[in-house]
Formats: C-alpha cells, sequence, structure tokens
C-alpha cells in the first residue's frame, strides 16, 4: 500500500485549513519526510455474511459468519440495517511510526506532536484507500460509511476478537495489550457494511 502525505495536508490538519500567522517550515517538512519514510502500510480485509439477532438483555446483535464475533450494540445494527455482509479490515502503519514519535519525544516535543499528526493522516489516507477500494470491487452494491469498535455503544473490548477473526497479529503483525491497547499504536480496525 503506497500512501503518502505533503506539507500542505499537515498544515491544514494543524491550522483547521486557515492561514498560518507563523509555523516552522523546516519542521513541517522534516516530520512530512520521517512520517512516510518510517510508515510501512500495511492492512488486511476479508469479507463476511452477516446475521441479526438479539441477546438474553433484548440488545440487538451483529453476528458475524462463520465466526464467534457477536457484537451487541444498538448503532451498529442500526448502521448495517439492511447489509447482508460487512467487510471487516485492520491497517496498521508498523512499529516504525512508535518509534519514530519515541524518538522525536525525547528530543524535541514539537516534533513528536507534528510525527503523530502526521501518522494519523497517513493511516486514515489508508483507511480511506480501503473504503475506495471496497467501492470499486462492490460498484453494484451500497456500501456504508466505516464503522469502528468503541464507537457509540459498540463494546471496544471486542477489540482482540475481532483482530482474531481477520488473524492480524500473523498477516501484519497488529495485536492488542491485556490493557485494550492496539500495537502498532497507529492502527485502525472497522467494518464497512455492504447492502
Amino acid at each position: 500500500m503506497n500512501i503518502i502525505i505533503n506539507k500542505s495536508e499537515l498544515l491544514d490538519e494543524i491550522t483547521n485549513k486557515s492561514k498560518p500567522i507563523f509555523y516552522n517550515a523546516e519542521k513541517l517538512a522534516l516530520s512530512v519526510d520521517l512520517a512516510n519514510s518510517s510508515s510501512k502500510p500495511n492492512f488486511v480485509k476479508q469479507v463476511f455474511e452477516i446475521y441479526f439477532e438479539e441477546n438474553e438483555s433484548g440488545v440487538p446483535v451483529v453476528g458475524v459468519g462463520g465466526t464467534t464475533l457477536e457484537i451487541p450494540s444498538h448503532g451498529l445494527s442500526k448502521h448495517l440495517e439492511g447489509c447482508n455482509k460487512v467487510a471487516l479490515f485492520c491497517v496498521t502503519l508498523g512499529h516504525g511510526a512508535d518509534r519514530e514519535i519515541e524518538r522525536a519525544k525525547s528530543k524535541d516535543m514539537e516534533l513528536a506532536v507534528l510525527l503523530d499528526i502526521a501518522f494519523l493522516l497517513l493511516v486514515e489516507k489508508a483507511c480511506d484507500k480501503i473504503c475506495f477500494d471496497l467501492k470499486n470491487e462492490y460498484t453494484s452494491c451500497e456500501l456504508t460509511p466505516r464503522y469502528s469498535l468503541g464507537y457509540e455503544d459498540s463494546p471496544l473490548e471486542l477489540q482482540s476478537e475481532f483482530l482474531n477473526v481477520l488473524n492480524a497479529e500473523k498477516r501484519i503483525g497488529v495485536l492488542v495489550t491485556d490493557g485494550g491497547m492496539m500495537l502498532p499504536t497507529k492502527s485502525v480496525t472497522a467494518m464497512i457494511g455492504i447492502k
């Protein structure tokens, strides 16, 4: 996956698209160069049949066919209403992103913050690319916007099972710590409904 950002994208992000009065152009350029050179965008994606039911408490549940993943959530059930399939995906920038941020923190906090934002832009662009590719793959279908665990009432605690379903640790090196944090940290999981 070939994803890069440029200086104007990072500047727009840190200034909320308003014209900055002052900024350190050299540091901005350095953060873009470091982010582009140290990230290794990679992803895993799989499409599953889905089913809908209710749990014993009457909460709607979205079940992912052929797996043990069942997500109790009013919000997700409504989001996927009318869908018969869902694409689950995980995208990561790899451990290089984490290393660059930690290295910068010990020397220059401003650079570390710029790097953090640059990596967030990169992972967002990678997610957008996956969504774009899915739209091209399923041209005769309607696709929902992406939806991640932890949004609305969908339980973030299912992140580990979500990654297991995709075999993400083996395939792209993404795992969840005992504390519930994804490593590498610049990683995103999401699902897109297919009608």
